[in-house]
């Protein structure tokens, strides 16, 4: 999985022509850029499938300079009048724990800046990451879209007529399926738009109305495409009843599984969706 999330990146990098270099850990992913402007980069980043969350960070390569380095950092930021909360995380083998380091790096801190300590609600949180040898100085943490990384489920079929369609795809996008779509002339720039918003290569079929009004015919392009499922984007609502006789004849005429995310939605939630996720007519 983080194997395929570190490709994803490099991908979603090169598309905005930006250079950067992966260094994969266990459970870290490390990013150097050749741009550190986060205004640029925290876009990207905040769209790829897999990604919980990140965090602009100063390596100290050396944790014997520890103290020193983060004092420096901490007299950037902090003044007499802000508190301050130092928060150690620490893996690998050491002399020391986690809470020597809040100990001895907090105090120095406060010498250094006279700022107050505040554990419980601190104007400022410095977090500090070690990780056998280095350290890692970091304020926030971005939360990223979550989800598992893309290409690392199976792979299904988007039949798409509408927005709602594409709403339905990212759903199962985010739980790491590759999509491909299949539609009709008019929706192709929507689709396009839609996966360069999410850094999503995907394949675009255009068949004619008559093929996509016709479930048998839809079942032949997945299996074509050696796809496990059909995605749809049906949902159950009191003011369309017929929405079920539907599915179930859909289901009887289709061998291959059909996925509904949006069933248990009602056009309210789906609308808020859309404007998250960035679906666009």
């Amino acid at each position: 999985f983080e194997t395929t999330l570190v490709t994803n990146i490099k991908t979603a990098f090169q598309t905005q022509h930006l250079g950067c270099s992966l260094k994969k850990e266990w459970g870290r992913i490390y990013l150097k850029t050749d741009n550190n402007d986060l205004k640029q980069i925290a876009p990207i980043l905040t769209h790829i499938f897999g990604i919980t969350s990140f965090s602009p960070a100063i390596t100290i390569h050396n944790v014997t300079n520890l103290t020193q380095k983060t004092v420096q950092y901490a007299q950037q930021i902090l003044t007499p009048t802000k508190s301050f909360a130092l928060r150690v995380k620490r893996t690998g083998t050491h002399t020391f724990t986690s809470q020597d380091v809040a100990i001895d790096v907090g105090h120095a801190i406060q010498k250094a800046t006279k700022a107050s300590v505040n554990l419980t609600k601190p104007d400022i949180e410095i977090h500090i990451e070690i990780r056998n040898n280095k350290a890692y100085l970091f304020l926030e943490k971005i939360l990223g879209i979550g989800g598992l990384p893309l290409g690392t489920q199976g792979t299904l079929l988007v039949p798409v007529n509408e927005p709602k369609s594409l709403t339905a795809a990212w759903f199962l996008m985010h739980r790491g399926c590759d999509p491909i779509f299949v539609t009709t002339e008019n929706h192709r720039d929507m689709i396009q738009k839609f996966l360069q918003t999410w850094y999503v290569h995907a394949e675009i079929h255009q068949i004619t109305h008559a093929e996509f009004n016709n479930i048998k015919t839809i079942n032949k392009y997945a299996k074509k495409f050696r796809c496990d499922a059909i995605v749809t984007a049906h949902h159950l609502s009191k003011q369309k009843p017929e929405t079920i006789q539907e599915l179930y004849a859909m289901k009887q005429q289709s061998p291959m599984p059909l996925l509904h995310p949006l069933i248990a939605l009602d056009q309210k939630n789906i609308d808020a969706y859309q404007q998250q996720i960035g679906v666009q007519p």
